[in-house]
């Protein structure tokens, strides 16, 4: 996804990848020792290795959760990276299966 939002990288962002900015429902699931949890929120950015989401919890940096964004075809495993924010928090995962790759033009 090289030509989808070159400029964002310039912002010193650490990532190799640049990102597409979208706006779309995602439902992130994961189990912990006391039961299963998912919180619905929106895909606010794609790349080629993961996706940024907003939601309305907290998701702890290191759980591997279960990520659907169906309007893009993304159903896969991944790492959350990172969340800030105070009640909608934003979230970094870094998909651990089928990651998004360029369609052949």
């Amino acid at each position: 996804m090289t030509a989808c939002n070159g400029g964002m990288k310039n912002r010193g962002d650490r990532r190799e990848e640049s990102r597409l900015a979208v706006d779309a429902p995602a439902v992130i699931f994961w189990e912990e020792g006391d039961g299963g949890y998912h919180l619905k929120g929106k895909a606010v950015n794609l790349s080629g290795s993961g996706l940024g989401v907003q939601a309305r919890g907290r998701l702890k940096p290191e759980t591997i959760v279960w990520c659907a964004v169906p309007s893009y075809g993304i159903y896969s495993r991944a790492q959350v990276m990172h969340a800030r924010g105070l009640f909608t928090r934003t979230a970094g995962l870094r998909l651990l299966a089928n990651p998004i790759l360029p369609a052949d033009d």
